[in-house]
């Protein structure tokens, strides 16, 4: 749907370029304003979505990293912990 929206866009740019004219530019100047006004809501939605994705990746990248540094470590901050509860009780 974002990329349909942005080829309809261009599309309609394309038309306002070739179908404006200079003895009466108001029309062309407010249909442009309207499509420039979509091409923009468009662009904020696209970049939202680019956040997500990026905030979804950076979640995985971490928790992939901490499951590697558990392993790495053959887990030994686990068998700290319960040297430390057993030492307490």
């Amino acid at each position: 749907m974002l990329t349909e929206s942005v080829v309809r866009n261009l599309s309609k740019f394309s038309e306002i370029c070739s179908s404006s004219k200079t003895s009466n530019p108001l029309p062309t100047v407010d249909i442009f304003l309207a499509v420039y006004e979509d091409t923009l809501k468009w662009k904020t939605i696209a970049e939202s979505m680019v956040t997500v994705e990026a905030d979804d990746a950076f979640l995985e990248k971490l928790s992939h990293d901490w499951a590697h540094a558990a392993l790495a470590a053959d887990l030994e901050v686990l068998k700290l912990l319960n040297g430390a509860t057993e030492s307490i009780s």
